[in-house]
């Protein structure tokens, strides 16, 4: 029992490791994903401060410019007060003038202070946020950079204020010298030495701002680089786009020459139909004529078996007649006289019955050489006519077949057309899209030019373009799929002119498809009412 104690102890704590682990990952897991989160704030406010320090900068060029025009009021105030003692409207002019301008100049560098203590603790927290992130720091390099070079160009932007700063402290004691709160001597004196020191400081002052006006000129340049990119993106859109345009035309054009050919697929039919109808006549009147025939043959067999009983009953009694003939002449060998004049006087009288007898025999044998004649003509007749309707049937059964054929090609082909024009109805709907898209990209793009927040849309806009670039490459695609589908339709439709070509000579002789047709013909015409509708 103390063994498997033992043993149990031993096991658990490697049971809690491994949950312990698990949970451990997790956390590490969620902790990873707020990490990268945070550094992603970190990048927004580092190019909001970047935009910031650039305004800034820009605006620190255009007070040292305005500060020189104040010193130059300065000046020309105290040249007017050393050469006129008594107080004259233009030394009063001027000193308003350089009162108003002082004032402008320490309005503007109260909110230069204001920005730059705003910045100050951002950039703070954003060194703090990227030193937190000690195992993610190789993969912002680029981020360390920028916080390094804001870091530069708020300094020195704080240094130029600041010296701007004593130079407004220096207008400000000017101002009170000239309001009689102070010896005009003494500020007199101390005007020669803050001039000189005033020298030295714009000397210090342009060696930074050329410092500083090298820093903006390249985050100019990148952001100008930018923005060539992506115009450059945004006319291989507009040209993909036409292309799109050119594209569609070209398949609308496509269309209505399908349209046209099923037209003309669809008239020919009508043709066949009626060719057909008038062969279902045609043919009904020859099954009445070769019923008419069979009865007329019929008839002519009763007669003809009719007149051979008749000759057969005809030829008995011719029969006998000549046997009995036969049988006096076998007989009578011995001459006498008055048997033979009997025998002439009675072969006289039988002489003018076989003479009659015989010429009946031959009319009767006439008729009924006629009529054998016109019964071979009938046989013939009704053989040519069974042949003939034998055909007629071979040639049905295979214009059935090729119809079948022809409704199952018919067919494919709608469904064809079906396919080629929901394909044609995506691509315009993704044209439509991407015109959308490269309306809200140039607009913008022009808003990108007149705004200060610039490149948090230049990421966007790119994201976007990219976006645009996969849906053109998405509808270039379907576009050539739809095409090819064209493509296959046309050499279709060339096989079915051929085959109706074919047909053409034969649908003559057609049966029982005018109903097939009729369904076939209102299917083909709702169709081509639902193209031209669409």
């Amino acid at each position: 029992m103390d063994e498997d104690a033992v043993s149990d102890d031993k096991t658990d704590p490697s049971i809690h490791d491994v949950e312990e682990d698990n949970v451990s990952l997790q956390e590490a897991d969620s902790s990873d994903g707020e990490i990268l989160r945070e550094l992603r704030g970190a990048g927004e406010v580092l190019t909001r401060v970047e935009l910031d320090l650039a305004y800034s900068s820009e605006k620190l060029l255009n007070l040292d410019i305005f500060m020189m025009h104040v010193v130059d009021r300065e000046n020309d105030y105290e040249t007017s007060a050393m050469e006129n003692e008594e107080i004259s409207d233009d030394s009063v002019q001027k000193a308003l003038e350089f009162n108003f301008l002082s004032g402008i100049l320490d309005s503007e560098v109260r909110e230069l202070e204001k920005l730059m203590a705003s910045l100050q603790p951002e950039i703070v927290d954003v060194r703090e946020k990227i030193s937190s992130c000690g195992h993610f720091r190789e993969t912002f390099n680029e981020l360390e950079r920028k916080l390094h070079d804001s870091e530069e160009s708020l300094e020195q932007s704080q240094n130029q204020v600041a010296e701007i700063r004593m130079q407004c402290d220096k207008f400000q004691r000017t101002l009170l010298a000239i309001c009689g709160q102070d010896n005009w001597n003494d500020s007199k004196d101390g005007d020669f030495s803050d001039n000189d020191h005033f020298s030295n400081r714009n000397a210090k002052i342009k060696m930074q701002t050329a410092e500083q006006q090298r820093h903006i000129l390249r985050m100019l340049e990148k952001s100008l680089a930018r923005e060539l990119d992506l115009e450059k993106k945004l006319s291989d859109s507009r040209h993909g786009e036409e292309e799109l345009n050119q594209k569609l035309h070209s398949a609308e054009q496509e269309m209505f020459c399908m349209d046209e050919a099923v037209e003309d697929v669809v008239w020919r039919l009508f043709k066949a139909e009626n060719a057909a109808e008038v062969l279902m006549g045609i043919s009904k009147e020859m099954m009445g004529r070769l019923q008419i025939v069979q009865f007329n043959l019929n008839s002519s067999i009763l007669r003809e078996g009719e007149i051979r009983s008749k000759l057969q009953d005809l030829m008995k009694p011719t029969e006998m007649n000549g046997n009995g003939l036969r049988m006096l002449e076998t007989g009578c060998e011995t001459p006498d006289d008055l048997v033979e004049t009997k025998l002439d006087a009675t072969n006289l009288q039988e002489d003018g019955k076989d003479t009659h007898n015989s010429s009946e025999v031959i009319t009767l044998r006439e008729k009924v050489q006629s009529l054998e004649l016109q019964l071979k003509e009938c046989e013939s007749q009704l053989q040519s006519t069974k042949d003939s309707v034998v055909e007629n049937q071979k040639q049905q059964t295979v214009l059935t077949s090729r119809l079948s054929e022809m409704n199952n090609i018919i067919e494919d082909l709608n469904e064809n057309m079906s396919k080629a024009e929901s394909r044609a109805e995506t691509a315009e709907t993704k044209f439509s899209l991407l015109a959308e898209s490269n309306l809200v990209l140039t607009e913008e793009l022009s808003l990108i030019k007149s705004s200060d927040n610039g490149m948090e849309k230049v990421n966007s806009l790119e994201k976007q373009l990219r976006e645009s670039d996969n849906q053109l490459q998405h509808a270039k695609a379907s576009v050539e799929a739809s095409q090819e589908q064209q493509n296959m339709l046309y050499s279709a439709i060339a096989d079915m002119e051929n085959l109706i070509n074919d047909l053409k000579s034969k649908v003559l002789k057609a049966e029982s498809r005018a109903e097939k047709s009729d369904t076939k013909c209102a299917i083909l015409s709702e169709t081509n009412l639902e193209l031209n509708e669409e």
